[in-house]
Order: C-alpha cells, then structure tokens, then sequence
C-alpha cells in the first residue's frame, strides 16, 4: 500500500533515484561521445563533398574534352573518307589515261606504218617519173636532132 502512496504521489525510492541519476549520467555520456563522432562525421562529410564537387567538375571537363575529342575524330574520318574517294578518283583517273595512252601509241604505231608505206609509194612515184622524166628527154633530144639533121 505504502508503493501506491508512493507511486501516486510520484515519489522514488533512493535507490532508484541512483540508478536514474546513474542512467541519466551514462546516457549524457554517451550523448557528449555521439556528439563529437557526429561532428567528426559532419567535418568528413564536408571532405567528401568538396571531392565530390571536384570530380564532378573533372567529369565535366572530361565529357567537353571527350565531345572535343570526337568532334576532331569525326573531322579526321570524314577528311580521309575525302582523301580516300579522291585518291579512288584519282587512280580511276589514272587507269583512263593508261587506256588513252595506249590507244594513242597504237594509233601513232598504225600510223607510222601508214606514213612508211606512203613514202615507199612516193619513192616509187618519184622514180617512175625520173624515168619518165628521162625517157621524155631522150626522146625529145633524138627528136631535136633529127629535125637538125634534116
């Protein structure tokens, strides 16, 4: 009946008291310990932030580098796709004119032949007509002197 009394008037035995008090000085020390190892957490999450703000400043310098980078790439590839389909040209280009080449030094061998044997006619033309030529004077000289002599 007397802990009723006790407990409605909320009075606490002293053993209990030191106990609390005991508890109460435990917990505050604890308290004072989790206070400084969030402080020290707080002190290392700001570390951490700092080196997450300077790689994501790295990163972002690292993409417009990259983006630089094949932007560069892709000039290089589309200048020798360029090289590439002149040099293809240029070999077409090339081959056309081996062909022509070879066809005109062709032509000039037939033709050549052509001037040879166009020669050989003249040079039996011109001897048939100094032939004639001196057939013609032969006749014309044994004609002069048979209208001398008579």
């Amino acid at each position: 009946m007397l802990k009723r009394l006790l407990a409605h008037v909320r009075v606490v035995r002293a053993v209990k008291y030191e106990k609390a008090l005991a508890d109460l000085t435990a917990w505050q020390e604890r308290a004072r310990k989790l206070s400084v190892e969030l402080e020290r957490v707080r002190a290392h999450n700001e570390g951490l932030r700092l080196k997450v703000a300077e790689l994501a400043t790295a990163v972002k310098q690292a993409q417009r580098s990259h983006k630089d980078a094949a932007a560069q790439l892709e000039k290089l590839r589309t200048h020798v796709a360029r090289k590439a389909e002149r040099d293809q040209k240029r070999a077409l280009l090339i081959l056309q004119l081996q062909h022509k080449l070879a066809t005109a030094e062709h032509i000039l061998a037939a033709t050549r032949e052509s001037l040879m044997v166009v020669e050989v006619k003249l040079d039996v033309l011109e001897g048939a007509a100094n032939i004639l030529d001196q057939r013609t004077r032969a006749v014309l000289a044994a004609r002069a002197e048979t209208t001398t002599n008579v």
